[in-house]
Formats: structure tokens, C-alpha cells, sequence
């Protein structure tokens, strides 16, 4: 199994093909997340 680090999905389904198994940093998902609540919610 091979580990790569990427900022895009899209490239590393690219370069393995759709069988990669991709996992996402934890911290970026959660700041993707409270960017869609109204400015007085996001509490990061």
C-alpha cells in the first residue's frame, strides 16, 4: 500500500485510479465544515 500527501483528491484518483482509498486531514474537513455556519457560529 502506498501513502501519498496531497492537497487534492482529484489528483491522487488521477495518479492511482478509483480503487485509492483516500483519507482527509481531519483539521482541513473540519475548517471546510464551518465554513458554510453564519459568521457568529463558527467557532474554531
Amino acid at each position: 500500500m502506498r501513502r501519498c500527501m496531497c492537497e487534492s483528491v482529484a489528483y491522487v484518483l488521477k495518479a492511482f485510479g478509483a480503487q485509492a482509498a483516500v483519507q482527509r486531514c481531519q483539521w482541513h474537513q473540519r475548517e471546510n465544515v464551518v465554513g458554510y455556519l453564519p459568521k457568529g457560529e463558527q467557532d474554531l
